[in-house]
């Protein structure tokens, strides 16, 4: 019997691409393969990146970075031998899905690509699936999805305001072979952060503040910043903290150097001005990149969190500034239960949500689909 075809679109920050092609001006003149092998082991957006894993299951898989210029262009050259098209981002993964002819077509960046992408293709996918939990922009259209998965129940249920024929609860996961690589980072820091700072992180913002503020205090904690803008364009007592952004492997080193991971919730809107789709959810990737790396998570509060950890003892979490302040302490002066929940979390994570685990859900989910 012929293997089901899965192929998988996916989108990368481009600083995080700078990051890989700038130190290597040449790397953009290996061929398609190699750069898409260097691209899967820098792990960058590694708890969405299935396509590699779905072979183990008989699947035969293709993975694109629709947005990688470098990679992109030497597909097309590699494949039509003349130069790209003006649309490149859009006509070469057009391109790509017809001549792979994909059965299940896995855009986990559905907002770029989306149905007008669909309709395009010369063919119909057996099943055409996407992932979403950011914002979801206006004039987004899913209506020639099959199905859309997420872990924010209120993006499955604004999908199917929007046509999606079916949603499913599908969170991502984390690969071991990161934790193998990371393993050996040193914590040089009490708590650290690694991610954005942007108008929608309000709240987590404000608590970044108040850790920062409190650095100033006589005997306090240690803190490193890893957040990816410039410092002048930082508050005043964030920007002597940053290091700046850190991207793929680099990333997981710096959640390594921390004996705490700090958490919080973002806004994941609907449309411009639309309605706020978290609900003050904190459930993101740094809950299984925390964890994984087997550093204690101390994630602002939402139920939510029980249904991957036990809160207390498999990861921490705060209901508001003081607490997180107060828990910070406390686990800076108890290292032993910090590291009960550390190695509580980072068991749970491999058991229940390693890669391993996740791909055999997600091929339960396509044969539901296809049957």
């Amino acid at each position: 019997m012929a293997h089901l075809k899965f192929m998988q679109i996916h989108s990368f920050y481009d600083r995080a691409l700078s990051k890989l092609y700038v130190p290597d001006p040449r790397l953009k003149e290996r061929p398609f393969a190699e750069q898409m092998d260097l691209i899967f082991r820098d792990g960058f957006s590694a708890a969405h990146i299935f396509a590699p894993y779905m072979e183990r299951l008989g699947y035969a898989s293709k993975l694109v970075i629709g947005n990688c210029l470098s990679a992109q262009t030497k597909w097309w050259r590699e494949t039509k031998g003349t130069d790209i098209p003006d649309d490149w981002v859009y006509e070469i993964a057009l391109q790509q899905v017809e001549a792979f002819r994909p059965d299940i077509l896995h855009l986990s960046h559905p907002t770029t690509f989306d149905s007008k992408f669909v309709r395009a293709l010369s063919y119909r996918p057996k099943l055409v699936m996407g992932w979403r939990s950011a914002t979801i922009p206006e004039g987004t259209d899913w209506s020639d999805f099959d199905l859309i998965l997420s872990f924010h129940e209120l993006v499955l249920r604004r999908a199917l305001e929007m046509g999606v024929k079916s949603t499913e609860w599908f969170a991502p996961a984390f690969p071991r072979w990161i934790y193998e690589q990371v393993q050996g980072v040193a914590p040089s820091a009490d708590v650290t952060f690694s991610g954005s700072w942007l108008d929608v992180h309000q709240r987590r913002n404000g608590y970044l503040q108040a850790i920062a503020r409190e650095t100033r205090q006589k005997d306090s904690f240690s803190v490193n910043l890893f957040i990816d803008r410039p410092n002048e364009e930082l508050p005043e007592e964030i920007a002597p903290l940053n290091r700046g952004g850190r991207f793929g492997m680099d990333m997981y080193r710096a959640l390594r150097s921390g004996r705490m991971v700090f958490n919080g919730g973002g806004d994941v809107y609907a449309g411009q001005g639309g309605q706020d789709l978290s609900k003050g959810d904190s459930v993101n990737m740094r809950l299984f990149e925390a964890t994984g790396c087997g550093v204690m998570l101390l994630a602002e509060h939402h139920p939510h969190l029980e249904r991957y950890f036990r809160v207390g003892e498999e990861i921490e979490t705060f209901r508001d500034e003081a607490e997180l302040l107060e828990k910070v302490r406390f686990y800076q002066k108890h290292p032993a239960a910090l590291e009960r929940i550390a190695h509580a979390g980072q068991e749970r994570c491999m058991r229940d949500h390693s890669m391993d685990r996740r791909i055999v859900e997600l091929d339960g989910i396509i044969k539901k689909y296809l049957s």
